[in-house]
């Protein structure tokens, strides 16, 4: 596995649209593969906003004076907003809302979001990519007795491609998180293959052990960059620092000293009864982190060695965001950024095959 982050592309790079983008881990994975990407889509202002601003040369849909949402768009806005003609297109990346597929919901079937993997199909049918990739929860192939995802592959299928479809773990692709995901591959050319990975993992612990905390301010704004705690103490924390001397969005929560006795009293991956906060096993992988929304945050994992949860750049590093990569300052909205990612380090590693593979073609 190799840690060298690249967002250099070239005149002959492959093209590459990002739909439901989210707070862009796929659109960084595809940049660090070298894809020139064109477009990112997302039907909400507030990452829309946040995507422009990490990647600021990037066309984004959904700020503030234009749409993102899918069901509103067809193949040839899409198309002509990446400067691209039907069949020019490289790769078209979907990763749509996971929540109503997720074993933690209530897996609804009338829930609307379920069936925007159709508009997904929508899309490769007007606009014909060369390929495709789709990234969802392992939820999606059992919810609905397994339907959404048999209608997906096999309506993709109909159209020409040939899919390859599994499941693979963010850990194989030196992410410091158990985070295991559906990702479904195309191609109208070759027969895609889903990439292995390695069999060692990093471990969660010196992955973050050099970041600093720094105290809730009432009334801040935007997150205030401090020093680092220290020298990096792996090559993972190294590379993800990329030679920064501070970082932003460090910020602790505070704990009503009965919460804090409780985690006090968790050792290494131990989980309270109570609240089900998990304290992190250094010597392991962190715990795959959830979302919750904009407005309320996710049950968070406990720090490996510190009373208290994860900030919102502890939760980055772990999810392979790079030191550099802005969120939010309101907990909440960055939380829920990170959770519902795709962490860069997995899009990059997931894509780079089918990159070789355009540029071979």
């Amino acid at each position: 596995m190799s840690l060298a982050l690249s967002r250099v592309k070239t005149a002959d790079s492959p093209t590459a649209i990002d739909l439901f983008s989210g707070a862009g881990g796929t659109s960084l994975g595809l940049e660090w593969a070298g894809f020139d990407l064109r477009l990112a889509v997302d039907s909400d202002p507030r990452k829309a906003n946040w995507i422009s601003r990490n990647h600021p040369n990037l066309p984004v849909l959904g700020m503030e004076g234009s749409s993102g949402d899918v069901r509103a768009l067809d193949g040839r806005m899409l198309l002509a907003a990446a400067g691209l003609q039907k069949g020019e297109l490289d790769l078209l990346v979907g990763c749509p809302p996971c929540q109503g597929y997720s074993l933690l919901g209530n897996r609804r079937i009338v829930d609307r979001r379920n069936y925007l993997y159709r508009h997904f199909i929508r899309l490769v049918t007007q606009m014909e990519p060369r390929s495709f990739g789709f990234e969802n929860v392992p939820g999606i192939l059992t919810a609905g007795g397994g339907r959404f995802a048999s209608d997906l592959i096999g309506s993709l299928e109909d159209l020409g491609y040939t899919v390859t479809a599994g499941l693979l773990n963010a850990s194989r692709f030196g992410v410091p998180q158990a985070r295991e995901r559906f990702i479904a591959l195309g191609s109208v050319e070759a027969e895609p293959r889903l990439p292995s990975g390695a069999d060692t993992f990093v471990r969660s612990g010196p992955a973050i052990a050099d970041l600093p905390t720094r105290s809730l301010v009432l009334g801040e704004v935007t997150s205030v960059e401090i020093c680092y705690r220290g020298e990096p103490r792996s090559k993972y924390a190294r590379v993800m620092r990329g030679g920064r001397v501070g970082v932003a969005n460090c910020e602790v929560t505070q704990h009503l000293p009965e919460l804090r006795r409780r985690f006090e009293a968790l050792g290494p991956g131990g989980v309270d009864a109570k609240t089900r906060h998990r304290r992190i096993d250094p010597e392991s992988l962190a715990p795959t982190l959830t979302a919750g929304t904009p407005d309320r945050t996710a049950c968070r994992p406990v720090h490996p060695s510190e009373n208290r949860v994860l900030t919102v750049r502890e939760a980055a590093r772990l999810t392979s965001f790079p030191d550099w990569y802005a969120f939010p300052r309101q907990i909440a909205e960055a939380w829920s950024h990170i959770g519902n990612a795709v962490p860069p380090l997995m899009a990059r590693d997931v894509f780079r095959p089918m990159w070789r593979a355009l540029q071979a073609s």
